[in-house]
């Protein structure tokens, strides 16, 4: 037989948790909900491709994730707001100096050319840069080793050895 950890897997780590919010997660837990996030966003946009598919209940997702890991290094889960609003920064600027054309391109009724293309280019490409830099970063951040305003380091048991 093989003997598992106290702490259980991950997933009965997130069915356990009744207040997602509430304390920290440590760097294993932050990339095992990043992977899980990613490959059911990516399961659902297959599975539901519509226009609509989830966009706002995948902000809160990546929100409520950004949240426990910012507490771990001792920010507020505030600090997530303010990456995922720098990360829309790319999009208003492409739509502001792409005019018109770069609203008509948006919604595929025309053809991005010249200067449209490359604002098109920025406001899709750059959104997903500084989200996926922030979440490399914030991956890769050591968590406060004693006991911070958010609550008690998180078990390093809880996945695994390791």
């Amino acid at each position: 037989m093989i003997a598992r950890p106290a702490g259980g897997n991950a997933m009965t780590t997130h069915a356990k948790r009744r207040n997602f919010l509430a304390g920290r997660s440590g760097r294993k837990e932050y990339w095992v909900s990043v992977i899980l996030t990613v490959v059911l966003l990516l399961a659902l946009t297959l599975l539901v491709p519509s226009r609509s598919s989830g966009g706002s209940a995948a902000v809160v997702v990546w929100l409520l994730i950004f949240a426990r890991r910012l507490h771990d290094i001792g920010r507020s889960g505030w600090w997530g707001v303010l990456a995922m609003l720098a990360s829309a920064a790319p999009l208003i600027l492409a739509l502001v100096l792409g005019g018109p054309g770069m609203l008509g391109a948006l919604a595929g009724q025309d053809e991005p050319s010249g200067a449209g293309e490359l604002w098109l280019l920025v406001g899709l490409i750059g959104p997903l840069l500084i989200q996926f830099g922030f979440t490399l970063w914030l991956g890769l951040q050591k968590g406060d080793a004693g006991d911070n305003r958010f609550g008690p380091p998180p078990s390093p048991r809880a996945f695994g050895p390791g």
